[in-house]
């Protein structure tokens, strides 16, 4: 192998192969995206509750449903939302790292000629 630093990796021989996707990486991603807007809205509510409760006179009658669905968002909603949302992205992490698996990588060993358009780098 010629130690040139800026020789191309294609002249090199070297192979490069795919890297499936983590499927536990992008659970995690799917879980964050689906809860955090949930929490974040729960939060807006009890803001826009507590907001309300400011604005009411001393001793006067409070409704409580705007922070009861504040706490359904961010406690029970969130965490299942976002269960559905790891799921999502880790079957999704799954069926892509098949795919790039089987998708014709270059082996090495492999001709390096000018129409090889598979994977290489």
């Amino acid at each position: 192998m010629n130690s040139n630093p800026y020789e191309s990796v294609a002249e090199s021989g070297l192979v490069v192969e795919r890297v499936a996707p983590s499927a536990v990486r992008w659970a995690v991603i799917g879980f964050s995206l689906i809860c955090m807007p949930l929490v974040l809205m729960g939060g807006y509510g009890f803001y826009v509750d507590y907001q309300y409760a400011a604005a009411l006179p001393p001793g006067a009658a409070h409704c409580g449903n705007a922070a009861l669905g504040a706490i359904f968002l961010i406690f029970p909603g969130a965490p299942m939302f976002g269960c559905v949302g790891a799921a999502i992205g880790y079957v999704a992490a799954k069926v892509v790292g098949s795919e790039s698996r089987d998708a014709g990588v270059r082996r090495a060993g492999a001709s390096l000629d000018k129409g090889d358009t598979r994977s290489v780098v």
